[in-house]
């Protein structure tokens, strides 16, 4: 007899737990975004990949890569010049305020008359507290910039609730 109270309070807490699990789940998909227009920062960068130029150039005559520490300060402040106004652009498709966190790499490549730059760099959003890090292909041909194409790298929009918790005594091991 004991078995058998023991199981219906098993499948009590089963049932009860399913039942506050699915309101849970129907609670977020019925809420409703009130500003349609608003794109997410994947939608964003793909509309804006639309409007990019794609031209076919192979193998440059030279090609440097610059890490942090060795970008001058005119490399800097050509770099922000190219991906200021595709920030911009993105803030106004997303509706955030994404600035330039940061420029990890740029790749350098040399053409007859085009230069190709590959800019690794980081935007955050001030008001989500979320980095993201995006890779831009820009074409430099007499002083005239334009993009080919912009792409999100490694990123993962991670909420500030999560956490990993450390067992003791195993450092790596998480729960």
């Amino acid at each position: 007899m004991i078995y058998v109270i023991s199981i219906f309070i098993i499948l009590t807490f089963i049932y009860f737990y399913f039942l506050k699990k699915e309101s849970f789940t129907s609670e977020i998909i019925t809420n409703v975004p009130t500003n349609y227009n608003k794109m997410i920062l994947k939608d964003a960068i793909e509309k804006i990949n639309t409007e990019s130029i794609i031209i076919g150039l192979e193998n440059p005559n030279y090609f440097t890569v610059y890490r942090p520490g060795t970008f001058t300060t005119s490399l800097i402040q050509l770099v922000e010049k190219m991906i200021t106004p595709y920030i911009n652009k993105i803030n106004t498709l997303t509706e955030t305020s994404n600035i330039l966190d940061g420029i990890d790499n740029v790749l350098l490549e040399n053409f007859d008359l085009t230069n190709r730059y590959t800019i690794d760099f980081f935007i955050y959003d001030i008001s989500k507290y979320v980095k993201t890090r995006i890779i831009c292909i820009f074409l430099l041909k007499n002083n005239n910039v334009k993009l080919s194409s912009i792409n999100l790298s490694n990123s993962k929009y991670i909420d500030n609730k999560m956490y990993i918790k450390e067992k003791k005594n195993n450092i790596g091991n998480f729960k």
